[in-house]
C-alpha cells in the first residue's frame, strides 16, 4: 500500500493505492503460480442498514480453501446499490454477509435455521 499526498490543480488529495492484484506463491517456496485479486467488496448488515467498504484479500488457495478477507480498510459513504454497481465497474468482487433473521446483525461465523428457515445466531435462536 502506498499512500500519499498529490497535489492536483490548486487542491491536494490524499492518495491510497493498494495493489489490485497479488502473486500466488507455490505452497512452501518463493515460485510464482499465478495472480489473484487483492482487494473485495464487503457488505455488511447493521442493526438499521448495511455497511459497505473494501478489505484485503487474502489467497488461500495454498491450503486448498477459500479466500479468506480482512475487516474493511476503507468504508465507502453510498447506498448498497450504489457501491455494487462501483465494484462491478471496477471489476471487483463483492461478498454480502448473511442477516440473522432476529437481530439483524451480520453473520460472521456458525449459525443455524429458524422454523421459517431463516439464517438466525446461534445465540439468537436459544
Amino acid at each position: 500500500m502506498n499512500i500519499c499526498k498529490r497535489k492536483i490543480g490548486k487542491d491536494y488529495y490524499l492518495v491510497i493505492e493498494i495493489p489490485y492484484k497479488e502473486d500466488v506463491l507455490e505452497y512452501g517456496g518463493d515460485k510464482v503460480i499465478g495472480q489473484t485479486n487483492n482487494i473485495i467488496g464487503l457488505i455488511v448488515p447493521q442493526e438499521y442498514g448495511y455497511e459497505c467498504g473494501f478489505a484485503q484479500q487474502i489467497d488461500m488457495s495454498y491450503k486448498g480453501k477459500p479466500n479468506q478477507w480482512t475487516d474493511i480498510i476503507i468504508n465507502y459513504d453510498g447506498s448498497k446499490k450504489e457501491f455494487k454497481n462501483l465494484c462491478k465497474k471496477l471489476d471487483i468482487e463483492t461478498y454480502e454477509y448473511p442477516k440473522c433473521a432476529k437481530c439483524k446483525k451480520a453473520i460472521y461465523g456458525t449459525f443455524t435455521l429458524n422454523n421459517k428457515g431463516d439464517y438466525v445466531h446461534i445465540e439468537c435462536n436459544k
